[in-house]
C-alpha cells in the first residue's frame, strides 16, 4: 500500500484523467440498465422446485398465472349477454397474446354448455342471447357437479364476477408489467367501466415487488449519499472535504453499475440489495482516506500517500489517537 501511495502521488494527474474518462463512459451505460427480475431465478437449480418450474415452463403451461376478477354490474349479472360477450372477447384477446400460453375463462364454459344442450353443434358454440337461458345453464351445470364440487372458484357466490386464469409463459418481470398494463388497457378501451379490473396473482407481486424494491434501494442509497456528506462536514469541521466524499462514495457503486449494464444488461432485487453493503464498505475507506488525508493536508505528497500508508490502521506503533508516525511526519514535511 505504501508503495502504490507513492505511484499514485507520482502519477496523480495521469490516474485522475482516465479515471474520469473511463468514470463518464461507464455512467453513461447506467441509464441502459433494465430493472429485471425472474422470481423463479431467485432459487438455485440443487432445489427441486427449481427443476420442476422449468420443467413447467418448457413441456406444460407453466407456473406465472395471472388472475383477472372481471366484475359485472351487478349481483347475478354474469348472465347478462352484454357481460359474457364482453367477457368472451377478452377472453380471446389474452389468447391472441404471444406471451399467454393458456386461458381458463367462464365464457368457455357457457359457450360449452349452449353447445352440448344444443346436441354439440358446433354452431352453437357462441354466447347465449338470453339472459335467463344463460343463467337456467349455470344453475344446471351446478347441479350437475359431484357433491363437493362447484364453481365457486371461478363465478363469486353473489354471480357478480367471474374469474379468467391467463397462464404466461417465461417472461422477465419487465416483460410482465408490459403484458399486465396491455390487459388493462384493452379492458379500458373495449369493455364497459364495471368490468374495468386490474390483474393479480404472485406473478403480478413479483413483478411489481421487484421493481419497487430496486427503485427504493436506490433512491434510499442517494439519500444515504447526501446524509453522510452532511455528517463528514461536521465531523471533518470542512465542508469542502464533505461536498467531496460524494465522488469517492458514489463513484464507485455507479461504476459497478456501468460494468454490469455491459456485463449483463439487467439489475434484479438481488443486485440492488448488494449495493446497501457495497455502500457501508466504501464509506469507510472513504472516512479514512479523507480524516488522514486531512490532518496532512498542508503538505499534497503527504496528504495522498499518508491515508494510503494509514487507512484502515487506527492503531499503529501504539498511536491510537491518529497521529502521525515517524515516517508520515517525514512525508509531511515534505
Amino acid at each position: 500500500m505504501d508503495r502504490m501511495g507513492g505511484w499514485v502521488t507520482r502519477r496523480h494527474r495521469s490516474i485522475l484523467a482516465i479515471s474520469a474518462i473511463v468514470t463518464v463512459a461507464l455512467l453513461s451505460l447506467v441509464p441502459f440498465i433494465d430493472l429485471n427480475d425472474q422470481w423463479i431465478q431467485y432459487f438455485d437449480h440443487r432445489l427441486t422446485f427449481r427443476g420442476d418450474a422449468e420443467f413447467a415452463i418448457e413441456n406444460l403451461t407453466g407456473p406465472y398465472p395471472v388472475e383477472f376478477s372481471v366484475p359485472a354490474a351487478e349481483a347475478e349479472g354474469i348472465s347478462d349477454p352484454e357481460y359474457l360477450r364482453n367477457l368472451d372477447a377478452f377472453t380471446g384477446w389474452l389468447r391472441q397474446q404471444p406471451q399467454v400460453t393458456h386461458v381458463y375463462s367462464y365464457a368457455d364454459i357457457i359457450k360449452r354448455l349452449n353447445k352440448n344442450l344444443h346436441g354439440d353443434d358446433e354452431s352453437w358454440y357462441r354466447i347465449p342471447e338470453n339472459r335467463q337461458l344463460a343463467a337456467q345453464y349455470l344453475l344446471l351445470y351446478e347441479l350437475s357437479l359431484p357433491f363437493g364440487l362447484d364453481l365457486n372458484d371461478r363465478v363469486s357466490v353473489d354471480k357478480s364476477a367471474t374469474r379468467v386464469t391467463a397462464t404466461i409463459g417465461d417472461l422477465s418481470t419487465k416483460e410482465t408489467r408490459a403484458f399486465l398494463r396491455n390487459a388493462e388497457t384493452w379492458l379500458h378501451d373495449n369493455a364497459p367501466s364495471y368490468m374495468h379490473t386490474r390483474p393479480t396473482g404472485a406473478s403480478v407481486m413479483f413483478s411489481y415487488i421487484s421493481e419497487r424494491n430496486i427503485r427504493s434501494m436506490l433512491r434510499g442509497n442517494a439519500l444515504a449519499l447526501v446524509l453522510i456528506s452532511i455528517i463528514l462536514m461536521v465531523a471533518l469541521r470542512s465542508f469542502g472535504l464533505g461536498l467531496l466524499s460524494l465522488i469517492p462514495n458514489a463513484v464507485p457503486i455507479m461504476v459497478t453499475f456501468g460494468v454490469w449494464a455491459l456485463l449483463a444488461g439487467k439489475i434484479g432485487m438481488s443486485a440492488a440489495t448488494v449495493t446497501a453493503s457495497s455502500l457501508g464498505i466504501v464509506v469507510d475507506d472513504s472516512v479514512h482516506f479523507l480524516a488522514k488525508g486531512k490532518r496532512a493536508r498542508s503538505s499534497r505528497r503527504g496528504a495522498l500517500r499518508i491515508p494510503y500508508r494509514r487507512g484502515g490502521h487506527r492503531y499503529h506503533n501504539g498511536d491510537s489517537h491518529g497521529g502521525l508516525s515517524g515516517a508520515d511526519r517525514v512525508d509531511f514535511q515534505n
